[in-house]
């Protein structure tokens, strides 16, 4: 079905506005039309239909790999063994709960219950003894006088001095309930006697008698609440208990030999990477947006992401080699197509035509002497 010329022809005046990459797939504008409208929008049109209409110019090629994947073989499943440290203590140990364990049978240097026992030279008695020492219990010295307590006598003694006379001694020692004892003050010190004696006061007096002594404990258990699988070898390593071995099963699974990936050839610049597409439509809109490319006769879809050769060729997605389900690094799976020739020829018409009319607008404005609205560009 070819494109409806009449929507085109009927459609003046007609322009093209400003490109910002001159490619197939820019924008179109007409008085009756969608300002958004594209060529692609009008093949569309004429094939009533959208996505579905466009697989009529694609034909499937291969699925590939993402990554180069060969020789797969497949690897029998088998056992292999390990430490189950699931188990809250070690093999032969007692669970006490809370994450204690005990074991009093254990000889190695780490905590498990068990008793031990050992010689100290400890103190057994103590043969002491008391003894009698006369105690001074007078009462302190008044203030001004000689320290603070009084000799054996009771009599507390004080200096003249300028600030410090006997009649300031006289008062202080009264002050203090002591008694003013009377001498001849010009070669004697001031004396005030204060109440109280000596007492008798018994002390105790030590001499310890040491002896050696066997004296036994029990070590608390060993606590493993909150250990984690690797503190558990660590505890297992350095005190010589060990948690039970096991044997595991793995699975058979796919072997193969890997290589090169389509994203390496990304990097290279040998695969262009032209982004998200969902759908056929989306994706005819990136390779019509592209203005490096023209004529594109393949491309390639991974996990919703459009990718095309550099060089136009197919190799760059079949040396990757046929998709191998079971090689599970080999990524997601390439499903590459080929564009039919008569799609480029509908472009081509859409792109003659518009540049036709494009023409004769800009005439009919140089005629007209009329001043533009908008810049006019052609097609390259």
């Amino acid at each position: 079905m070819s494109i409806n010329l009449n929507e085109l022809v009927n459609s003046r005046p007609y322009t093209v506005g400003i490109r910002q990459n001159n490619t197939l797939g820019d924008y179109i504008y007409s008085s009756n039309s969608n300002e958004n409208t594209t060529c692609l929008d009008l093949i569309l049109r004429s094939l009533r239909g959208g996505e579905k209409s466009l697989e009529s110019f694609l034909t499937k090629v291969g699925e590939y790999n993402f990554k180069e994947a060969s020789n797969p073989r497949y690897l029998p499943p088998y056992q292999v063994p390990y430490k189950d440290y699931i188990e809250n203590c070690p093999e032969g140990w007692n669970d006490l709960g809370y994450g204690s364990c005990s074991n009093p049978d254990y000889k190695g240097p780490c905590w498990s219950q068990k008793k031990k026992c050992e010689k100290k030279w400890e103190q057994i008695r103590n043969d002491g003894y008391w003894v009698t020492d006369r105690v001074n219990n007078f009462a302190n010295c008044p203030w001004g006088y000689n320290g603070s307590r009084p000799a054996n006598n009771g009599e507390c003694y004080a200096g003249w001095g300028w600030t410090y006379q006997e009649w300031h001694a006289r008062h202080y020692c009264a002050v203090s309930r002591g008694t003013w004892i009377p001498k001849d003050y010009r070669y004697n010190a001031y004396t005030c006697r204060m109440p109280g004696s000596m007492v008798d006061q018994k002390r105790w007096v030590d001499r310890p008698v040491f002896d050696w002594v066997e004296r036994c404990t029990t070590e608390p258990p060993s606590n493993f609440n909150g250990y984690s699988p690797i503190a558990k070898q660590g505890w297992e390593n350095s005190c010589g208990a060990y948690w039970p071995t096991k044997q595991r099963n793995i699975e058979g699974r796919w072997e193969c030999s890997y290589g090169r990936s389509l994203q390496d050839d990304v990097n290279q610049g040998l695969v262009l990477d032209l982004g998200s597409a969902d759908n056929y439509v989306a994706a005819f809109r990136l390779l019509l947006g592209a203005s490096f490319l023209s004529n594109v006769k393949y491309f390639a879809f991974a996990n919703n992401r459009m990718y095309v050769p550099k060089n136009g060729q197919l190799d760059v997605f079949s040396r990757k080699g046929d998709f191998q389900p079971n090689c599970s690094q080999a990524g997601p799976k390439v499903t590459v197509y080929s564009i039919d020739n008569r799609f480029y020829t509908r472009i081509n018409q859409c792109k003659q035509i518009n540049d036709n009319i494009n023409t004769v607008n800009h005439n009919l404005e140089t005629f007209e002497n009329k001043p533009k609205k908008e810049k006019v560009f052609g097609w390259d």
